[in-house]
């Protein structure tokens, strides 16, 4: 059975202290007969606060390597390398520098901490403002504890998936914004924390969302309890309104409630709020044929791109609307989805649905089965066939095939349409 990996490290801007060896070494050590260990001098980290006078580290690298060493790490059982011999590593901070907006990480509270405790440095410098990109680059997992339920969001592969939705894709983007607003929380206000005050705040495991960042294997990075809103002047409906920052409490500090200027309102199990959106899209369709669940349909048909699309069993007198046969293949090319659904999702009615059937130009074919309407969006399933694997959509259909979709209505209505609508009207002949 392939290990857990571990990884740890350390920035060699020192000799080392029981400071190291009490709150990380020790740790080290007993992981790394369990773990796929490694353990990495972070030069490049060190460079972000030590620019100016780069003449120890070398010299820090191999002293600290041997306090590992003496302090019980195997190089047999552990693997030992340099962060600036790992190129990967410079590549991963450039391409999380190109797509994080400058204001989050000037909100990072350790960001202006550091800034007057050292004091003597000049640190207005691009390393250290994207130092925590370096430390969300850790992250491999985001736990969301509610008190009757748990969603899991992590990386696998090269991306974010949801683990209580079989995998399904999360929006990467939806994903980095949570970590970096997560470190960058800035406290406005604190307040001794009671039992009774941890119901009125949600702040205890019955009301309260436990937020849990993890590594590679499996232990928590950060951990912290989000509770009630805050809003700054009464408002109708709390639930639905957009608060004005938020009550949270941390483990280390329990007698503690903090207030933080930001709502996180992805601070929930609602899968709607990480889903990847990008849905599957039908381009260039030749064929397209509804069938409804108690047997009335239409099919249309047209030979190229720019071509007339005809109706079959057209009868003398009827006329098809070309606008709304073009909004009609139109709209597959659009779909976005709402949400994926559990696989036991009761009540979906995709026993008796409404079948779509399209064809393509490039001679791919879906087959797509819309069931019940749940709020504002039909659950769907569907299977394609003859898509090239150069195509566009040739991933999206591979990863979104085995799942239970959600699509919003307002996508699909125009594809729904009956027959009868399909035609243009008498008053327009």
């Amino acid at each position: 059975m392939t290990k857990q990996r571990v990884l740890s490290g350390m920035r060699p801007t020192g000799k080392l202290h029981v400071g190291h060896l009490v709150g990380a070494l020790q740790n080290w050590v007993a992981l790394q007969a369990k773990y796929d260990s490694f353990h990495c001098i972070v030069d490049w980290h060190a460079l972000t606060t030590h620019y100016n006078d780069t003449s120890e580290i070398v010299a820090n690298t191999f002293d600290n390597v041997a306090d590992w060493i003496g302090a019980g790490l195997d190089p047999e059982q552990s693997t030992f390398f340099i962060q600036s011999l790992v190129p990967e590593h410079a590549e991963l901070y450039l391409l999380l520098q190109m797509v994080t907006p400058i204001p989050w990480l000037e909100r990072v509270p350790t960001y202006k901490e550091q800034i007057q405790q050292m004091s003597d440095r000049d640190l207005s410098t691009i390393g250290f403002l994207g130092y925590p990109l370096l430390q969300a680059a850790d992250i491999a997992a985001v736990r969301i504890v509610e008190p009757k339920a748990t969603l899991t969001v992590q990386r696998k592969d090269d991306r974010w998936v949801i683990a209580e939705r079989a995998d399904f894709p999360a929006d990467l983007a939806k994903v980095r914004e949570f970590v970096l607003k997560a470190i960058g929380l800035k406290v406005g206000q604190s307040e001794p924390l009671g039992e009774k005050d941890r119901a009125r705040l949600n702040l205890d495991p019955a009301s309260g969302t436990r937020i849990e960042f993890k590594a590679a294997d499996g232990k928590d990075l950060a951990v912290f309890t989000v509770g009630r809103k805050y809003f700054k002047r009464e408002v109708e409906n709390p639930d639905k309104a957009i608060a004005d920052g938020r009550w949270v409490a941390l483990p280390a500090e329990a007698g503690t409630a903090f207030l933080v200027g930001d709502p996180l309102a992805q601070a929930t199990i609602r899968t709607a709020e990480w889903v990847d959106r990008s849905s599957f899209q039908v381009e260039k369709v030749k064929t397209l044929q509804v069938r409804h669940p108690g047997g009335e349909g239409w099919r249309i048909e047209r030979a190229a791109d720019n071509a007339e699309w005809r109706l079959d069993g057209a009868k003398p007198g009827e006329k098809l609307d070309t606008a709304r046969a073009n909004a009609a293949s139109y709209s597959l090319q659009l779909l976005e989805l709402a949400d994926v659904a559990p696989k036991d999702a009761p009540d979906t009615g995709l026993d008796k649905p409404i079948s779509i059937d399209a064809t393509t130009l490039d001679g791919a074919s879906y087959a797509i089965k819309v069931g019940r309407l749940a709020g504002d969006n039909y659950y769907v399933t569907f299977t394609a066939a003859g898509v090239k694997p150069e195509a566009k959509d040739a991933e999206r259909v591979k990863v979104l095939s085995p799942h239970v979709l959600l699509i919003p209505k307002s996508k699909l209505e125009d594809t729904l349409k009956k027959r009868s609508e399909l035609l243009e009207r008498a008053d327009k002949k």
